[in-house]
């Protein structure tokens, strides 16, 4: 069976399994009619002959062609690892050279067992060439501890979890039968098989619980420090569960976890910019501390590499070139997340968890990076779900950005518009002084229209400068109702002028938290408005739902023109030709302001409505900014 199993090893080793199947099969299908001559006829083995250092079998007619079977499979799996360690680099090569070296030296001493059968004695194979065989044991030991040719930790940790569970379980089982059997016998006098029932049923029951215990117990004793780490990653993947909107608060948590938990020298993230084709490094712990802002293009080959494969690089394992993109890095280990979602329209590596080495110097075992490429599946979701959510939320800024900028184009015409009415007249004044100042009438013209004409500029320039000018907030306890009948009591002497009839009614209201004087000008802006625009009648009235205050003021018999509806709260809008003003645009901002917002619907038959919403616990948490 030893070259059938080398064989099937390689095939194994190589990730070559799927693909060599059929060939194992037949390997296999061959060693079973050896085994049948072997067990059941002389033909392979026929007796045993003896020396004065040896004795070894005496070969029958079908040992030479088990022999040649034996060559050629041992070639054969010789040949894929030699094929396999010329195209291999890295971590990869080192562990394909100890195996080479070690099976090479392990079969050829070995091939002095066949040789002796026909008497053949080449030194130095004849006599120590079986001790080779122990050799090769010693290089395979050094190679699964130097390059992790196995994971002996794991393998360590199982045999002392099934060699403990199997004692114990063996133990427990004995004495179950034991006790039963002495029981049984003491009421009938003869033993019966049944008493192992309720031993096989108490095996069956304990023997996951205790497995879970004995392996609790030997990662607590024998592998403390990954024993801890995993408690708290394990931890960490459950926050990772809950979807949070602050990308860069999540990626912090991440390197500062695992570089406390696991010893490292340091852990980042890189985090894909898709408007300029880079990544960034977004969060550093250790010695990525100093490399958070540091930008790497995707064009670099450790990114392609991921891009391709979506597959971990250990510098270990990688190519020269790649050795020194990860060297650079300051990385031992890059494991990528990978997003598939329709939002990227095709698979996307949106970040690369970054790991330095070890404060030990120990390599990173095969069950750490199955763990942390574990980690980086879980934490791709809750990335994903962050990094879109900070990609339209970069978008939008964008839009509002654009937004503000033609509402401020729209506005500045506007303005331009009402400051050439009064510019335009005192032109003319100024132009004709000289010639027509003893006209009398000339004289009564320019006394009245001058002072209006700068009454009309100071207003356009006080208005823009309310509007623009940042507002600090100073927050207290409100009654809008109070306020409203404050503005309304101030507006008496206008409304009376205008004739108009206004109305109010008052429901009972939460306070809310607001700055007083801004919002008593907001209102009182949002009523002059309406009151410039009344033909006979105004409604004024609040109410309370959904924790947002509301003040309704109802303008029965005016409508605005649905292409205008967009812009009478950034432009320089009015119902009076030439008497135009900021008062709604100035009002919106300080309700924006305080959280809120005010809306209108107008249309031919049932006029023209402003609503005015504030929730009842406003938070601002920055100053007002102009536009």
């Amino acid at each position: 069976m030893i070259p059938i199993l080398f064989v099937h090893f390689v095939s194994v080793y190589l990730h070559e399994f799927d693909r060599q199947k059929r060939k194992i099969i037949l390997v296999y299908c061959i060693g079973a009619l050896f085994q049948i001559l072997n067990f059941f006829t002389p033909w392979l083995i026929n007796g045993t002959s003896y020396r004065s250092q040896y004795s070894y079998p005496t070969p029958g007619v079908g040992y030479l062609p088990f022999f040649v079977f034996f060559v050629l499979c041992v070639c054969y799996g010789l040949n894929n690892l030699v094929h396999a360690y010329q195209r291999s680099s890295g971590l990869l090569r080192s562990q394909l050279k100890y195996l080479l070296v070690g099976s090479v030296i392990g079969y050829t001493g070995g091939l002095d067992n066949f040789l002796i059968t026909i008497d053949l004695q080449i030194f130095p194979l004849y006599p120590f060439g079986a001790y080779a065989v122990a050799l090769y044991v010693f290089l395979m030991s050094y190679a699964i501890v130097t390059t992790r040719l196995m994971d002996i930790e794991l393998v360590i940790k199982k045999g002392i979890v099934y060699a403990s569970l199997s004692a114990i379980l063996a133990l427990f089982y004995f004495l179950t039968v034991y006790v039963a059997e002495f029981f049984f016998r003491g009421f009938t006098s003869h033993y019966s098989s049944w008493v192992m029932v309720p031993a096989i049923l108490v095996f069956a029951v304990i023997f996951q619980p205790l497995r879970d215990r004995i392996q609790a117990w030997v990662d607590s004793i024998f592998f403390k420090s990954r024993y801890d780490y995993q408690q708290i990653l394990s931890r960490y993947t459950k926050a990772l569960r809950r979807p949070t909107t602050d990308l860069n608060r999540l990626l912090k948590i991440a390197p500062y976890l695992l570089t406390k938990s696991m010893k490292l020298s340091g852990a980042g993230v890189l985090i894909l910019d898709r408007n300029k084709g880079r990544y960034e490094m977004r969060a550093g712990e250790g010695a990525y501390r100093e490399m958070v802002g540091m930008t790497i293009s995707s064009n670099f080959m450790i990114i392609r590499k991921m891009e391709e494969n979506d597959e971990t690089l250990s510098i270990d394992e990688v190519g020269d070139e790649l050795k020194k993109e990860m060297s650079g890095l300051k990385a031992s280990l890059l494991i990528p997340s990978t997003s598939k979602s329709e939002y990227f329209k095709g698979e996307t590596l949106i970040a690369v968890f970054v790991f330095g080495s070890k404060l030990s110097d120990d390599p990173f075992s095969r069950e750490d990076i199955s763990f942390l490429e574990t980690l980086a599946r879980q934490a791709s979701i809750t990335i994903e779900y962050a990094f879109i959510l900070e990609e339209l939320r970069r978008d939008e800024a964008k839009i509002v950005q654009s937004e503000k900028f033609a509402a401020l184009g729209t506005m500045a015409g506007s303005v331009v518009g009402a400051l050439r009415a009064p510019i335009d007249s005192m032109e003319n004044y100024s132009s004709t002084m000289l010639k027509r100042f003893n006209n009398p009438d000339f004289r009564e013209g320019f006394i009245r229209d001058i002072p209006r004409d700068i009454m009309r500029l100071d207003k356009v320039v006080n208005d823009l400068l309310v509007y623009a000018r940042p507002m600090k907030l100073n927050m207290s306890k409100v009654d809008l109702n109070s306020l409203v009948e404050k503005a309304v009591g101030l507006l008496k002497i206008k409304e009376s002028k205008e004739h108009i009839n206004v109305k109010t009614g008052y429901s009972r209201l939460p306070e809310v938290n607001g700055d007083p004087p801004h919002l008593l000008n907001a209102i009182v802006r949002l009523l002059s408005f309406c009151i410039a625009s009344a033909k006979k009648e105004l409604y004024i009235s609040t109410g309370f739902e959904g924790r947002r205050v509301y003040v309704s003021v109802a303008v029965p018999g005016y409508a605005i023109q649905k292409a205008s509806l967009d812009k009478i709260f950034v432009s320089y809008f009015s119902p009076k030709e030439g008497e135009g003003g900021l008062e709604l645009a100035t009002a919106s901002k300080i309700v924006k302001e305080h959280g809120g917002d005010i809306s209108v619907r107008s249309d031919e038959l049932a006029g023209t409505k402003f609503i005015v919403s504030i929730p009842v616990e406003t938070r601002v948490s920055r100053e007002a900014t102009a536009p």
